[in-house]
């Protein structure tokens, strides 16, 4: 894999200008999507910050079959359905309140 470019001056500028902007539609787009399917899919890292673990966590969890199945959003691309989340963090609770 090549080493990063090297960005300075006014080509660094533009470089972050680009990535907010693409940040933006990103936004952008999610947005349209959950109206549009009722689905909201949230990406690994969001998935680990929401849960306050990281991602590796998540991948163990998710071999055992103790985590919600992916969603393949794309062939590089995977998500997980913001319903099935909470459906786990609700069946977690509800489990220590029984204990």
């Amino acid at each position: 894999m090549p080493a990063r470019k090297k960005r300075e001056g006014a080509e660094l500028q533009e470089w972050l200008a680009k990535r907010e902007a693409q940040k933006v539609r990103q936004a952008q787009i999610r947005s349209v999507v959950r109206e549009l399917s009722g689905h909201t899919l949230l990406k690994p890292l969001e998935v680990a910050e929401l849960l306050a673990t990281t991602t590796k966590t998540i991948r163990e969890l998710e071999a055992r079959g103790e985590f919600p199945p992916r969603v393949e959003i794309g062939p590089m691309s995977v998500g997980y359905r913001l319903k099935d989340i909470e459906a786990f963090i609700d069946a977690r609770l509800k489990t220590r309140e029984a204990a």
